[in-house]
């Protein structure tokens, strides 16, 4: 996971709630470290493969994905908050 930040902390924060909520709804593991033992990783990966649990977690969330059109949302988001900010529209006309 890929954000523009300061500095790592606020990366590390957003990356470490993405982990923890994959975690949650037993989409996959939460290692609960940036560096996981060798031997733990492989339990991990053999547990996912193994248990029918993670699949049927991932088609759901991949299924609830498919109801919504991303980039739209995407789009309308940026759009909302592009208008309420002259900043923005500054930049904006100049990259145009």
């Amino acid at each position: 996971m890929s954000m523009t930040t300061r500095n790592g902390i606020r990366q590390k924060k957003i990356l470490f709630a993405f982990v923890h909520r994959v975690g949650y709804f037993k989409c996959g593991i939460d290692m609960k470290t940036e560096r996981p033992e060798i031997k733990k990783l492989r339990s991990a990966v053999f547990e996912v493969f193994r248990n029918p649990l993670y699949e049927q977690n991932v088609d759901l969330l991949c299924n609830e994905f498919k109801k919504y059109n991303a980039n739209e949302l995407f789009e309308n988001c940026v759009a909302e908050l592009t208008a309420s900010s002259p900043e923005v529209k500054i930049i904006a006309r100049r990259a145009a």
